[in-house]
């Protein structure tokens, strides 16, 4: 990682200098699943030491104008659990560059279940959290794509919420559907795959890509590896036998202002039982009719969704942190002739059972309120 960031810097300081250059951020960005065990996830001390020393390569002040995406890394929390495999994670750390990004603020870490039948594949109901606010632009980071159904990890952005800027799009044989891009209009997707499909930034709205300005080949020299390093010493030709890459660079383009997400939302809050709770919203857009719904599941005190916002239909499967199964569907389906939609819940919990309509809703805004089986 650290050959193809000096890689990327110095091709850039060798070409001639665009006018304003001075104000450009750059953007690194590596492929999905840069970080992944041939055999085995690494550990979670593990993870946290990669991030540790990504955080590290990025701190010189060499770096104060960059922004960097560091692929992902899988990871599991609980090797076995009841002899059975543990849950994998993908987490993707993005960086600012620089002393003043250095430590927790200048660090946005995204973290999404993997399906353990398949490496690159996710239920593609998780929505994409990753929305931040970074160096003053609005940045989506999406990760665990399903790559087989090419259904999107679809992003969470409510009514008045400012609209993302930048996109990250990091994959592992993945294409950008057309509803898996979530910027603004004249928004920039980046995307880099690390399984043969490429690399592509495109502009929102513009029919074609942008072409890159120039392709730089990473060498392939030998590595010297730290002696704390939990994979040890292998040989060039085995870590990379693809080669050692390439970095894509393309010019500056200026980016569009923030705007704001149109529409309104309704928040409904149902408390199933003392741990758990589920939160919908319902989103209208700016004319008043219904657009989509959201639902946020919590459980307390140990949160085991980690803030996501689901688009439905949703199924849900896991076990809680005391080893108990939670199974969770949620679909829309037809309601009545004053509210023309409803939700359909199956949920299983511990201590609480439920398989009906939850909610029954209307098609306007300023319909009939809402119906609640609370």
């Amino acid at each position: 990682m650290h050959r193809a960031m000096k890689t990327a810097r110095d091709a850039l300081a060798a070409a001639p200098a665009a006018p304003g250059s001075e104000r450009v951020l750059k953007v690194f960005m590596a492929p999905e699943y840069f970080f992944c065990g041939a055999d085995r996830p690494y550990r979670t001390d593990d993870v946290q030491r990669a991030i540790a020393m990504l955080q590290a390569l990025a701190a010189g002040g060499e770096w104060g104008d960059w922004v960097f995406s560091f692929g992902t890394i899988v990871g599991t929390s609980t090797p076995t659990l009841n002899g059975a495999p543990g849950e994998l994670y993908n987490f993707a750390l993005i960086q600012e560059g620089g002393a003043a990004g250095a430590g927790p603020a200048g660090a946005r870490v995204v973290a999404r279940p993997i399906n353990r039948k398949d490496f690159a594949a996710c239920g593609a109901t998780f929505d994409g959290t990753g929305i931040f606010s970074m160096r003053g632009l609005i940045w989506a980071a999406d990760i665990c794509q399903d790559a087989a159904s090419s259904l999107p990890v679809r992003a969470r952005q409510m009514p008045g919420e400012p609209q993302i800027q930048i996109q990250l799009f990091p994959s592992a044989g993945a294409s950008i559907p057309p509803d898996g891009i979530f910027a603004a209009p004249d928004g920039f997707v980046f995307h880099v795959d690390g399984a043969g499909r490429g690399t592509a930034l495109r502009q929102v709205g513009a029919p074609e890509p942008i072409a890159p300005r120039a392709r730089v080949t990473i060498a392939r020299e030998n590595l010297s590896l730290s002696p704390a390093s939990a994979v040890g010493i292998e040989p060039l030709d085995r870590l990379s036998p693809a080669g050692a890459g390439e970095i894509v660079i393309f010019d500056p383009h200026p980016l569009p202002p923030v705007t704001r997400v149109l529409g309104s939302r309704r928040t409904l809050s149902w408390q199933v039982c003392e741990a758990y709770r589920f939160a919908f919203d319902l989103i209208y857009d700016e004319e008043g009719r219904f657009s989509t719904i959201l639902v946020a599941p919590c459980r307390s005190p140990t949160d085991m969704f980690h803030g996501n916002h689901y688009f439905l239909p949703l199924e849900f499967a896991a076990h809680d942190p005391h080893d108990q199964r939670v199974e969770i569907a949620m679909s829309v389906i037809s309601g009545t002739a004053d509210h023309e939609f409803a939700v359909w819940c199956k949920i299983t919990l511990p201590g609480f059972q439920f398989d009906g309509p939850a909610i029954r809703f209307a098609l306007d805004l300023d319909g009939p309120r809402p119906w609640t089986v609370w």
